[in-house]
């Protein structure tokens, strides 16, 4: 497993986290609390300090944490130009690029930040993004967009997302099973519409032993109620919800 393969399980287990009334988010709240020590920060503008928030947990080293470059789109676009991270326009995506969108269209005028989770395609021309966001209709949510629309600005690699520094994933859930596993194994189910009761709780009962059954018949695999290596790489490389 590479290091983006951690961050975007960690990016998509986020998914459905919503802003409260005031504007208040847990990213905005943690980045107040050991970044910027400006309280007001966490009720400000969170698409950035969503992915700070998200390097930090993978253990990315190679992303701004000070103030006020993790939390301005102007700023990160500076960092990432100055250290050479820009992919060229012919390049294919990969997931782990980081996208940078300018309602504009304009290159030089950028307004909000996301992860590349999937590509689809294998001509630059024709490819498809599927992208994790924060603060996206004050959620985290994803958007599916082509890598040619006017409003992607700019994409980037980090070389360190390349790096294969974790073992190969192989596991197997089942009825009983409890931890971060069934929490994203429980909240990808949910984002291709397989409703759990309780939700994302981190513990293998019924409801998600049903979800997941009935995923399974969807999908055409074995239809065992239990979550290995072949159901994890179908529920995380499958097509996903277009919340465009």
């Amino acid at each position: 497993m590479t290091l983006a393969d951690k961050l975007i399980q960690i990016e998509l287990r986020e998914i459905g986290y919503r802003e409260t009334e005031s504007g208040w988010t847990k990213y905005g709240q943690w980045y107040a609390d050991t970044i910027a020590h400006n309280q007001a920060f966490a009720y400000g503008d969170w698409c950035v300090m969503f992915q700070t928030w998200c390097m930090v947990q993978a253990g990315v080293p190679d992303w701004p944490r000070t103030s006020p470059a993790g939390s301005e789109v102007t700023t990160l676009m500076h960092w990432l130009d100055e250290r050479g991270y820009r992919t060229p326009a012919d390049d294919m995506p990969q997931p782990g690029d980081i996208v940078l969108y300018s309602w504009h269209e304009d290159p030089d005028d950028v307004d909000h930040v996301g992860l590349v989770y999937k590509v689809g395609g294998e001509d630059p021309d024709l490819a498809m993004l599927d992208v994790v966001e924060g603060n996206y209709n004050d959620a985290v949510m994803t958007r599916r967009i082509s890598y040619r629309d006017g409003r992607v600005a700019r994409t980037y690699r980090l070389p360190c997302l390349s790096d294969t520094i974790f073992p190969p994933l192989s596991f197997m859930l089942r009825h009983g099973s409890e931890g971060e596993a069934v929490e994203l194994l429980q909240a990808a189910l949910i984002y291709r519409g397989y409703d759990i009761y309780g939700g994302v709780d981190g513990y293998f009962g019924s409801s998600t032993e049903d979800a997941l059954k009935r995923y399974q018949r969807d999908v055409e695999i074995e239809v065992d109620g239990k979550a290995g290596t072949e159901t994890f790489s179908h529920l995380m490389g499958g097509d996903a919800i277009d919340t465009e």
